[in-house]
């Protein structure tokens, strides 16, 4: 028994883990399978068998083809998988990014780009905290999504942090402000800072931490606050994957257990709640 064991475990790896292999990242099947079955001249294995195998390596490779869950842990190397844009002081240690003000006068900007591709369908979940501070602070809280230049090439990680700019390109804006300013929570299609959805009943708040998840879901974007269902709309013509950002202004902010994951087949054109 234990023979046997050994012998399915090594044909695993032989097969159906690399064939699952080039499923996933999409190279051709027998690209794993024809050195095994010249090998197969030796084994006197049947065709039948072999050709199970493979389909369940194509079955196995499939099964996480959707992509893999981005759980964000801001170590050591963060800056090879983030590019800061605006005049703020962007620090990340414990496990969180950290925005601050170089001078407690300044109105301060800053807009942190996730450097991988996001899917068009995916969700969303982070903490945000907003720290309470002498200098005005307006619990600024941005998340910039499927974004992409105006000729569909990835966003290049080169502008000031002015807030204008990012209303010229194609993208999607969630935000939720308050503190010295009168609050609300918005999404935004871009370009030309074209209004979605729009709520007055809530704000931010320095000394607040918030739990925010945003959904996109085949032109459906949801986004929640705390549990609270802040926004569903429909774009009927939704942009296609792209870039995502954290962003704020004239805040203390951080942001942490930041977790990205695209939907799979079954949620798409699903509400997703909470």
């Amino acid at each position: 028994m234990q023979h046997l064991r050994n012998s399915l475990k090594k044909l695993w790896g032989r097969i159906v883990t690399p064939v699952g292999r080039c499923f996933r990242e999409q190279k051709p099947l027998f690209e794993s399978c024809l050195p095994f079955m010249h090998r197969n001249g030796q084994t006197g294995m049947s065709a039948p068998l072999i050709f199970f195998i493979l389909f369940a390596g194509a079955a196995f490779g499939m099964s996480r083809a959707p992509g893999k869950v981005i759980a964000e842990t801001f170590d050591a190397s963060w800056t090879n998988r983030w590019a800061v844009e605006g005049d703020s002081v962007v620090t990340a240690a414990d496990g969180q990014i950290k925005v601050e003000k170089k001078f407690p006068e300044q109105v301060n900007t800053a807009t942190i780009w996730l450097k991988q591709k996001i899917p068009a369908d995916f969700v969303i979940e982070l903490t945000a905290e907003v720290f309470e501070t002498e200098a005005p602070n307006a619990a600024n809280l941005n998340l910039i999504f499927s974004a992409h230049e105006a000729d569909d090439s990835p966003v290049q990680f080169t502008r000031s942090g002015d807030y204008p700019e990012y209303h010229k390109f194609p993208n999607y804006i969630f935000t939720l402000v308050g503190g010295i300013r009168p609050g609300h929570s918005r999404v935004r299609r871009n370009p030309g800072f074209n209004l979605l959805s729009d709520r007055q009943d809530i704000r931010s708040e320095p000394g607040r931490v918030y739990r925010i998840k945003v959904v996109c879901n085949a032109g459906r974007i949801q986004a929640f606050v705390d549990d609270i269902y802040l926004h569903d709309v429909i774009d009927p013509q939704p942009l296609p994957g792209g870039r995502l950002a954290l962003r704020t202004w004239n805040s203390t902010v951080a942001w942490r257990d930041i977790k990205i994951r695209p939907l799979n087949g079954n949620e798409k054109g699903e509400t997703l709640c909470p």
